[in-house]
């Protein structure tokens, strides 16, 4: 932490100006952090964004958010919370060695909207070995349900020196077909979209007014600083 903010200390410069309106802590699993570190972290950033901060998004997994982490957030001054739900199935989420059950999520919806955090984004995951397109509607009415502003739904890849990758490579699961992963695609776009969410990226859905204002800047070109491990940064106008 201490390395962190020295480096945020020392790229004060680096957007030139511009003003900071969304901050966007993740990459990671920031909810882990100690609560002296969360708090530090979270009221240096608000200093350097100097009052113009519209959006403050913080990861988190859901079992992770306690009542006492809602509250410590809302503090901070965080304003939108994104979490891994992943799937509500419990036997899927073991499969992929999450550590949170089903429930949790449910829950750390209603842990952050009881301290006044509203703007709640959950992930999504399809394509597991042998799920079928009724078992990703189930997820999809089931994320529905809690009535969070923002989805986002992502395919489940296998990715070269991973567990899953060698459970794939010696046959014990088996990848499911194109056809059947296009349909689910297309289940999640039509459900969404009835229940009045915008499919604005790809991947993301919002309700009207909560697209996500920190992942839009990346398409805008707009000026953003990166700061911790492996962070990128992007001004068009900077030499540094």
């Amino acid at each position: 932490m201490d390395a962190m903010l020295h480096e945020l200390d020392s790229r004060m410069d680096y957007l030139d100006g511009e003003p900071v309106t969304t901050i966007y802590i993740g990459g990671g699993t920031p909810s882990m952090l100690s609560t002296k570190n969360l708090s530090r972290l979270c009221q240096r950033l608000k200093e350097f964004a100097n009052g113009t901060l519209e959006e403050f998004t913080v990861e988190c997994n859901p079992d992770d958010v306690t009542p006492e982490l809602a509250s410590l957030l809302f503090v901070l001054g965080v304003n939108r919370v994104s979490m891994g739900a992943q799937t509500f199935s419990d036997e899927r989420l073991a499969f992929i060695h999450r550590r949170h059950k089903a429930h949790q999520v449910k829950e750390a919806v209603e842990n952050l909207r009881n301290t006044g955090i509203n703007n709640i984004s959950i992930d999504l995951m399809f394509g597991f070995p042998d799920e079928t397109v009724e078992n990703w509607k189930n997820d999809i009415e089931q994320a529905l349900s809690l009535g969070v502003q923002h989805i986002s739904a992502y395919s489940l890849m296998y990715e070269e020196g991973t567990h899953l990758y060698k459970l794939l490579e010696e046959g014990k699961i088996k990848e499911i077909s194109e056809e059947v992963s296009l349909k689910m695609y297309e289940t999640l776009i039509t459900l969404l979209t009835q229940a009045g969410y915008e499919h604005y990226e790809i991947s993301n859905f919002a309700l009207p007014s909560y697209r996500s204002k920190h992942n839009s800047s990346y398409w805008k070109r707009i000026p953003y600083l990166g700061i911790g491990a492996a962070a990128h940064s992007y001004n068009l106008t900077s030499r540094q």
